[in-house]
């Protein structure tokens, strides 16, 4: 959110100039020393149009100091200071806190630090929690086998076979004993959660969901395990469990708030404590909130026998995409995280005794670091996103017949870090596509790609970094007969804007009904999203001119049944229901299943299906599947039904997320969740030494 949307001004503060209300607060500050109240009025000065930059550029340096002061993270500040008002006096003085703040961190980081890529093992998923460098629990993503592997001893050995159409996900203890299984929920099944030996004998349900007052489609979500394998760490909705392996006992150890999620948790290596990461829930971003207690994220650490919570480490919940709990260091003295608290992604160490913070976080490395587990060696295993993060956007000609010729894979620009998904649409002359990424600060920015001469410019960038809806900032689609996009970005509520293609001239359209835009109607008048709530989405028409909104369908908001989407003829609501893909006119009626999806990969969201459009003439269904042999490949069924044919290849074996169909039915343009976007690396040797006592 940007400074003039964050607070206002405590009447103790007011004065008629801006320049005489700055010399007015930095004196009660120093008298005073009344910090929050500052900060309340520096903000207040900064965001002044009527201020002059000289002022402007004072309130936020004064800014800073006071977040330096209380322990609170200012680099971001002292950039803004550099970026908005570079020629000020006030830019010196903050570049040379930045490099003090850099030297900082770099003298703390270990000399000794070594680093080391795992190989990954062709046709196996496996993440950081998975390996510990040499030890590794992975899936064939053919076969469906879990099989454990000792890299060192050179053996391997299969540890459970699941069924193709019920795959669940896998959890192995730190010592590489045990494997824990959770299931989604299916029609026939609640979800639950499972032990096995790393021999592959003593399978033992220990959870189901319904036991726990879950709902469908909110499954339970295995975190962590103990460092003694006796535990595990389990989040089931909007509570924080410890479940017992030997008995199934649960615990329940904290109590979600409303409006916020927990993302993350770790046991502390004596098993004392837990640390969790919470920050706001995804289905309250469509109301930001205002209070410095609900726009941060935050890492606390509880003690497990009594006590309350502490906050350990908080950023902005802006940087949220950047702040991550990895996991506690061996020797208990340090809590891992991902953070941009220097202005760009690195891993930094925060100290901790006794449960509480007991230092500023200590630098390591630099990297994007999105997961991490520590070993029972020491080592620190890591997932750091490669630049560009784990999308892949392919596009490919369709013939007559909607045949697709050679795919080729698009650099797409910017850093779209761990989640981000470009959104990719198709001009109407299918010669460009707009996509969304963000800049190294986390900013939302539309750019422009065509694709005949691989100009990539940028046409948009938004002013802030804190709006963000499960991974969104703005999205964006093409206008049907002018040379512009219509776009919705996050802010205090969604708000739709217009953006020439030439000039990047922006026309404020007002609140807008949805959240995600995915259709601008053949007069352009009309706009088609998905709006969503704590429990519901729903699929929205909506008149630019006269501000009508119609609800065209409503669901409950869950991975099992997506949101509706509309054809580009505009005749057809079309969706995917578990691994059904099903369809009913715009005008009303029934839900009719077209083709189930076979592919096994589609299982692995709860049975998501995400790659799938409708044809521009209405006709056909185009869609993603398996064949007979196992191919990945493109297929095609009738909308009226009928036996699927199969078209020719798919680029990728991943269902998520998005394929879309050019206006003129010729181009088709698909982006898919891509796990070789990282890479694992152990780390060792990083934690600061211990001070001699």
């Amino acid at each position: 959110m940007g400074l003039a949307a964050q607070v206002l001004a405590p009447a103790a503060f007011a004065q008629a100039k801006p320049e005489v209300e700055l010399e007015g607060v930095i004196a009660r500050e120093q008298v005073n020393g009344d910090l929050q109240s500052a900060i309340v009025a520096y903000h207040k000065i900064a965001a002044d149009p009527s201020a002059s930059r000289s002022v402007r550029a004072k309130a936020l340096l004064h800014l800073a100091g006071c977040y330096e002061k209380l322990g609170r993270q200012a680099q971001g500040v002292y950039q803004q200071i550099v970026r908005e008002f570079g020629e000020q006096p006030a830019a010196a003085q903050a570049r040379t806190r930045l490099a003090a703040l850099k030297r900082a961190d770099q003298a703390s980081a270990p000399v000794t630090l070594t680093e080391r890529r795992i190989e990954m093992i062709p046709g196996g998923d496996f993440g950081s929690s998975d390996t510990d460098g040499n030890r590794v629990v992975y899936r064939n993503s053919v076969s469906g086998e879990f099989i454990y592997s000792d890299r060192a001893a050179k053996t391997s050995r299969v540890v459970f076979k699941a069924k193709p159409n019920d795959l669940p996900i896998w959890a192995p203890s730190r010592d590489f004993s045990m494997l824990a299984l959770h299931y989604h929920a299916k029609a026939n099944r609640p979800g639950l959660f499972a032990v096995i030996k790393i021999d592959g004998t003593g399978y033992r349900e220990l959870m189901r969901e319904e036991e726990n007052g879950s709902t469908v489609g909110w499954p339970i979500e295995i975190l962590n395990w103990s460092w003694d394998s006796r535990h595990l760490l389990v989040l089931n909705r909007d509570r924080l469990l410890t479940v017992s392996v030997a008995s199934g006992e649960q615990r329940e150890v904290v109590r979600v708030r409303p409006g916020r999620s927990v993302n993350w948790g770790a046991f502390s290596p004596d098993g004392k404590f837990v640390a969790y990461e919470e920050l706001p829930a995804a289905g309250t971003v469509s109301q930001l909130p205002e209070s410095k207690e609900d726009s941060f994220s935050r890492i606390f650490v509880l003690p497990l026998n009594s006590g309350a919570a502490r906050v350990l480490y908080e950023e902005p919940w802006g940087e949220a995409q950047a702040l991550r709990l990895l996991d506690w260091t061996a020797d208990g003295r340090f809590v891992a995280i991902g953070s941009a608290r220097t202005g760009r992604h690195a891993l930094h160490l925060v100290p901790v005794k006794d449960g509480r913070p007991a230092g500023e976080p200590v630098f390591v490395r630099y990297g994007n670091f999105y997961t991490g587990s520590t070993s029972s060696s020491g080592a620190l295993v890591c997932w750091s996103f490669n630049p560009g993060g784990m999308w892949a956007v392919h596009v490919t000609s369709l013939d007559q017949n909607s045949r697709p010729g050679v795919w080729q894979r698009l650099e797409l620009r910017g850093d779209n870090g761990n989640r981000l998904n470009p959104l990719t649409y198709w001009s109407p002359d299918a010669e460009q596509i707009v996509y969304q990424t963000l800049d190294r600060n986390g900013r939302g920015v539309v750019r422009i790609l065509k694709l005949s001469t691989g100009n990539d410019h940028e046409i948009y960038h938004s002013p802030d970094n804190r709006a963000e809806i499960l991974g969104l900032r703005i999205s964006c689609v093409w206008a049907a007969q002018q040379l512009k996009v219509f776009c919705v970005e996050m802010n205090d509520k969604p708000e739709m804007l217009s953006i020439a293609i030439d000039s990047g001239a922006t026309e404020q359209l007002g609140i807008a009904a949805a959240h995600w835009i995915r259709l601008a109607g053949h007069d352009s008048r009309v706009l088609y999203g998905i709006r969503t709530g704590a429990e519901k989405s729903a699929t929205v028409r909506w008149d630019i001119e006269t501000g009508q909104q119609t609800t065209l369908q409503e669901d409950p908001l869950t991975a099992l049944v997506g949101p509706a989407l509309v054809s580009l003829d505009e005749r057809w609501l079309f969706r995917h229901n578990q691994q059904n893909i099903e369809v009913r006119p715009v005008s009303g009626g029934e839900w009719k299943r077209l083709v189930t999806v076979r592919s096994p990969a589609a299982g692995e969201d709860g049975g998501r299906v995400n790659h799938f459009a409708v044809t521009p003439d209405g006709k056909w269904l185009l869609y993603h599947d398996i064949d007979s042999a196992g191919n990945q490949s493109l297929f095609r069924v009738s909308m009226a039904g009928g036996s699927p044919e199969r078209l020719g290849d798919f680029p990728m074996r991943s269902t998520c997320c998005g394929m879309e169909i050019s206006a003129d039915g010729r181009k088709l343009i698909v982006n898919s969740f891509d796990p070789t976007g990282g890479e694992l690396w152990t780390l060792e040797n990083f934690v600061p030494r211990a001070p001699k006592r």
